[in-house]
């Protein structure tokens, strides 16, 4: 009888693992990422070697701006970039706590995560991204100050004024000697008439006006751009609305009044608040400077001195010189920022020097 062996099978158990031990933190799982120990997502030791750290993830932040062409970063825009990757499948976490956001990825992703995010941000460069909330600064005491002393100059140009009693001893023709006349601006080269010109006034009515509409046009601007910089764009798009006054009306054409400095503070305005609100995007941006323009149309009064018509080319041509000048400090704004404060000083200082030294050299020619 034959005898069959016997097979006897042998079940391999597996030997059960220790519980977790209460310092052992597990961390929620972040988009993308499978469930890791706290220690082991950040580094974790090699086998038989104690002490060296491999480090797993990192945070692309950093390197994302640098491809992106970004100094600096608004409260959303490190939310939106976790959405561009969450959309593109790229693990991430985003971090948020007392110090600034990180967006951690895993190093075999982090070289994707960033093109993903130059990616959008190219892509969407056109439309642009809006400034930043403006920091009003309080200084409407020094932006009324600043009428005052309109007003104050009026007074000592339209009434023989002498300096401690003897100077000057022959009454000045103000108005002569610092008019935008075009001829002399042209002809003759009095290139300071286009600034001496915004200090005068025909009568009370016009200078009252001038400092009604300045004082609601040029308290926003000094808040927002800084007494610095809105006072020197303002001169400079005033002068600039003069001379090329002077260029379309020919040599026979006069005017005065710091209307035109007005209007073109209300063109630095509407283009500021413009690609503030809504970006490099032209179309949405055009809609506070078409506002802009309809204030021009609407208070566009000022005086000449041909029998006191109104000088609307004036106007026109400072406020469009004021749009072109928001325009450039908009969009320096949207790639360095605010102007450090050495410079905001220089410009406070060029913007105090320029009228009177353009009435030394009207008043010494």
């Amino acid at each position: 009888m034959n005898e069959r062996p016997l097979i006897v099978r042998m079940r391999r158990t597996r030997k059960p693992r220790p519980a977790a031990s209460s310092s052992a933190s597990q961390t929620p799982s972040p988009v993308g990422f499978p469930s890791v120990d706290a220690t082991s997502a950040t580094a974790t030791g090699t086998p038989g070697t104690s002490g060296i750290a491999v480090v797993w993830e990192q945070d692309v932040l950093p390197a994302a701006m640098n491809a992106a062409d970004c100094l600096r970063l608004g409260k959303d825009d490190v939310r939106i970039w976790s959405l561009v990757l969450l959309a593109r499948r790229v693990p991430h976490r985003l971090e948020r706590g007392a110090g600034p956001p990180r967006l951690i990825v895993p190093l075999r992703h982090t070289q994707r995560a960033v093109r993903e995010i130059a990616s959008y941000e190219h892509e969407n460069r056109q439309e642009g991204r809006p400034l930043p909330e403006p920091v009003f600064r309080e200084n409407s005491s020094q932006t009324l100050l600043v009428l005052v002393c309109l007003a104050l100059f009026y007074a000592i140009s339209s009434t023989h004024w002498q300096l401690f009693g003897f100077w000057p001893a022959d009454p000045v023709d103000w108005i002569g000697r610092g008019s935008a006349n075009a001829y002399a601006i042209l002809i003759r080269g009095e290139w300071w008439r286009c600034l001496t010109a915004l200090t005068l006034h025909a009568d009370i009515a016009h200078l009252a006006a001038n400092l009604v509409v300045g004082a609601f046009v040029f308290v926003p601007l000094m808040r927002e751009l800084g007494s610095g910089t809105g006072w020197a764009l303002t001169l400079c798009a005033g002068a600039a609305g003069n001379f090329i006054n002077s260029q379309a009306f020919g040599a026979r054409h006069d005017s005065l009044g710091a209307s035109t400095a007005v209007f073109g503070a209300i063109g630095i305005l509407g283009a500021v608040r413009g690609l503030r609100e809504h970006g490099l995007s032209l179309r949405r941006a055009a809609v506070p400077i078409a506002g802009a323009a309809g204030l021009l149309a609407f208070l566009g009064a000022g005086e000449s001195l041909h029998g006191g018509r109104v000088d609307v080319g004036a106007h026109f041509f400072g406020f469009f010189a004021g749009v072109g000048l928001g325009a450039c400090i908009g969009l320096y704004y949207t790639r360095c920022g605010r102007p450090p404060v050495f410079a905001e000083r220089l410009f406070a200082a060029g913007a105090l020097a320029a009228p009177v030294v353009a009435w030394c050299l009207a008043l010494s020619y």
